[in-house]
């Protein structure tokens, strides 16, 4: 006890078996100021086989009829072999502590943030509620809404301590702003207009422990890195009504299945997963008309005698998120291509046909 503050540190408490770590400093009034730090004790959650190194909970404030205050909570978890960084930070809370059922929870600002490999991703939003209900064993977070990238994001939060501590966790979305969200979250920056719906499930349990669905409508999208891999027109703006995708991330790798693409130039479709390296494979459609803007593509057309409304090409994906290789795949179109390429080209080559459109073209 000093200058009116009480201080506990290095304090230990098990509260549902669950160890903690806590901090406390608080003053003696009818409305006490008071900070609060809990950890939960190192290895407790690895024991568990579980993929977190720390969970720590920080607040700030003051004990009125609700705790009003800061709350920050921090995790350490492990992907890959490396470490990385999680947190979500709660500005002006307030919980209605006293309760003794159901209590609510608000925040006026919540903003999630992770250090991701030195690259940080913060997400920002507004006016979080929910309702949190507490036994002995089970923490139920429902009715959890906030507002963010235009649009309210809805969910629920399910904790059993009871034996192997379980997590689960649903969030859904209507009319997200595509862009801003994937640039935010550092997923890519290729994906330039779009409303976005969005269903995600977590459970700790679980071998697929995060996995979702989206779906993006009336948007474009930047498809000039499929020009890497033949010598198609530019791809910066591609117009499309609807793009869905399913996701699931895993310990060591994650998987993005039916991913599909319609719009009025481009028909896309694939698979791939990532880890340490990128595998999977895509088909496109493209419309004949844009194929002939480019100079190369307009020689093989006539040169082939194809004439379709839309051209289809097939590609493996291999390499890194940062070097991605494209191998283009045998097709009708492919094999015309070869069919009609001059002998001295086919040796220069040999069965490589990659380079067709290139050498072609040169001409």
């Amino acid at each position: 006890y000093k200058n009116e503050y009480i201080t506990l540190e290095n304090t230990y408490l098990k509260l549902n078996n669950i160890p903690l770590n806590i901090k406390l400093k608080t003053t003696i009034s009818q409305e006490p100021d008071i900070s609060f730090n809990a950890t939960l004790r190192s290895g407790y959650l690895s024991s568990y086989n579980l993929p977190v190194e720390k969970l720590e909970a920080i607040f700030t404030g003051k004990i009125k009829k609700t705790l009003n205050g800061n709350l920050e909570i921090k995790t350490l978890y492990k992907r890959w072999g490396l470490d990385f960084e999680m947190g979500a930070c709660f500005d002006n809370i307030e919980l209605d502590y006293s309760n003794p059922k159901t209590k609510y929870f608000k925040a006026e600002k919540i903003k999630f943030i992770k250090n991701d490999m030195g690259i940080l991703q913060i997400l920002n939003f507004n006016t979080f509620q929910s309702i949190a209900s507490l036994d002995k064993n089970h923490l139920s977070i429902k009715d959890i809404n906030f507002r963010g990238y235009n649009s309210i994001l809805k969910g629920d939060v399910y904790l059993d301590f009871k034996d192997k501590p379980l997590l689960e966790m649903t969030l859904t979305g209507q009319g997200l702003d595509a862009k801003t969200l994937m640039q935010d979250l550092h997923i890519t920056d290729k994906l330039l207009s779009g409303n976005m719906e969005i269903g995600i499930k977590f459970n700790n349990y679980e071998m697929e422990f995060l996995k979702g669905a989206c779906v993006v409508k009336n948007g474009s999208a930047d498809l000039n890195p499929l020009i890497e891999a033949v010598k198609f027109p530019p791809l910066k703006d591609v117009r499309f009504d609807l793009m869905q995708l399913s996701f699931a991330v895993f310990k060591d790798k994650i998987k993005i299945t039916d991913i599909r693409l319609s719009g009025p130039d481009i028909i896309f479709s694939g698979n791939w997963s990532i880890s340490n390296t990128i595998d999977g494979e895509i088909a496109l459609k493209i419309k004949s008309e844009l194929l002939n803007e480019s100079a190369p593509f307009r020689k093989l057309l006539q040169l082939t005698k194809i004439k379709k409304g839309y051209i289809d090409f097939r590609f493996l994906l291999g390499g890194t998120a940062n070097a991605l290789r494209f191998m283009w795949l045998k097709g009708e179109f492919k094999e015309k291509i070869g069919q009609i390429l001059p002998t001295r080209i086919k040796k220069s080559i040999e069965a490589n046909l990659d380079k067709s459109v290139e050498e072609l073209s040169s001409k």
